[in-house]
């Protein structure tokens, strides 16, 4: 069975890599691992995901389905989703646009004119943006 990526162990891969840098006491290369961490956040989260590589001449749509958290807690903060923004098309020259939006437990996809209620957005090939709040500002700012 296929399994789609996860959001949280992409972002935690993002954090962390292996390298090839000069040593010089020892005069070769050696690999390094180098990792990021977030010393402060602030109440938003919005998280790109690179949906696109270059091959020789052109760029291709990664559609890989992406397991969208509804809660980000382990790795920077309590965030809760607020939803993303959705690229449908196979370029960067065409497609078109839509958000959904998580409210009250509920998943809405905005498209145009039209809003429709969802059973969820947990496995997205077209997220292309997705937002996160923080715990503490959906409660304090009155976000749902």
């Amino acid at each position: 069975t296929y399994k789609p990526s996860n959001l949280r162990s992409m972002i935690l891969d993002s954090l962390t890599s292996t390298v090839d840098r000069y040593c010089v006491s020892c005069n070769q290369n050696k690999s390094h691992k180098e990792s990021n961490h977030f010393i402060q956040t602030s109440n938003y989260l919005a998280i790109v995901l690179k949906r696109y590589h270059r091959t020789n001449v052109w760029l291709v749509k990664n559609v890989t389905p992406i397991h969208i958290d509804t809660e980000l807690s382990e790795l920077f903060g309590s965030y809760r989703l607020l939803g993303d923004t959705d690229h449908h098309g196979d370029s960067l020259n065409s497609g078109h646009y839509t958000s959904t939006l998580h409210v009250n437990g509920a998943f809405y996809n905005c498209n145009d004119r039209k809003i429709t209620l969802l059973e969820n957005i947990c496995d997205s090939g077209s997220a292309y943006i997705v937002f996160y709040s923080n715990t503490w500002c959906i409660w304090y700012c009155g976000i749902v």
